[in-house]
């Protein structure tokens, strides 16, 4: 009987890896993994406590070559299982570490809509010429005119390339990035020759939202403080950012102000409206008035309208009742000295 020697594949990985973002890909090679006659099976496996997100490339988990993509800030542990042609196998783990980049607020990143299969070296070093340009940097009053751009990611979203790059002086001391950004947008913004761009920022927000508020990576967009709000005049207004400039309560007081102004004004508006109404009306009555009585209304005296008005309608009744015949067709006038004559001779009949 002939024992069987057969030995053991040896799963073989490299050192833990770590990557800072916005780095979010990374490669583990398993193919330095031995056996003493041939592995025929390779197979990568996540720990249950390692985050979720983060994609295997092209069915690489069965592949010597682990590829991944789109990982997220944490700690991911792999493990590699090969197996030779009779069933053996043998395991080995590697973590990957995925930490924020301590000179995040520096990284500065272009959105380009460039279709990413013509996205070749030399449109980098196209896009890497136009962008080193001379600025200030911000710390001192001097400018950097001599600095060196340093790729360190190129990514695919949404079908456009975004780079990710920052800059180093001379003295290879690494730029602040807000300056740097807002010298591309001052100097590149609209003139990237041979480029169509969509966005100059730092990998995370920059935007100090006006000291009160914190301001959103993913978003772009501000989180004001309680007793703040959004100068939406400024933030609409060309290529400007969102901001916490405005005072809830100041905010509250000069609308509260423009509300009462406002009223005010048409309220003056309403009674300068009715008295004129109101006056000529009234000099439509009078012209009535002087039509029927003849005489015209001083409008200039001390006395009011009203007034006038009032002696105008007694004197047009005062002369309606004297012009006015009894039943009878005697005057009131006619009547009393008629009245008159007669009493004389009343009185002396009676004494004769």
């Amino acid at each position: 009987v002939k024992e069987d020697d057969n030995k053991p594949p040896k799963a073989i990985l490299g050192p833990p890896i770590k990557i800072y973002a916005p780095n979010t890909a990374v490669d583990i090679d398993g193919s330095n993994s031995t056996d003493d006659d041939k592995i025929v099976m390779w197979e990568w496996s996540r720990s249950p406590d390692s985050p979720a997100l983060g994609q295997v490339v092209s069915g690489s988990d069965h592949a010597p070559i682990l590829k991944l993509c789109d990982l997220i800030e944490g700690v991911y542990n792999f493990t590699l299982t090969v197996f030779d042609e009779k069933g053996a196998s043998d395991k080995a783990s590697l973590t990957v570490t995925v930490e924020r980049n301590p000179h995040s607020n520096d990284i500065v990143q272009v959105y380009l809509f460039e279709d990413p299969t013509n996205f070749t070296q030399e449109r980098l070093d196209s896009l890497t010429s136009i962008l080193m340009v001379p600025f200030s940097d911000g710390k001192e009053r001097s400018v950097v005119r001599k600095w060196e751009l340093v790729t360190i990611g190129i990514r695919t979203i949404n079908n456009q390339v975004v780079v990710y790059f920052y800059g180093k002086n001379d003295k290879g001391e690494i730029l602040p990035g807000a300056p740097l950004v807002k010298h591309l947008r001052d100097t590149v913004y609209g003139r990237l020759l041979g480029f169509e761009f969509d966005v100059i920022d730092t990998s995370t927000c920059s935007n100090d939202c006006s000291g009160h508020g914190t301001c959103s990576d993913a978003t772009r967009l501000c989180t004001c403080d309680k007793f703040w709000i959004e100068n939406f005049f400024r933030a609409s207004a060309g290529r400007q950012f969102s901001n916490c400039e405005w005072s809830k309560i100041y905010f509250g007081l000069i609308v509260s102000l423009l509300i009462i102004v406002c009223f005010i004004i048409v309220y003056i508006v309403w009674y300068v409206w009715s008295l004129r109404n109101d006056q000529l009306r009234r000099r439509k009555k009078y012209k009535q008035l002087e039509e029927e009585t003849g005489r015209g209304v001083n409008f200039n005296s001390g006395s009011s309208d009203e007034d006038e008005f009032f002696k105008m309608k007694a004197r047009k009744k005062s002369s309606s009742r004297s012009l006015t015949p009894k039943a009878n067709g005697f005057k009131p006038a006619n009547v009393l000295s008629n009245i008159n004559a007669v009493k004389p001779n009343d009185k002396s009949d009676k004494r004769k």
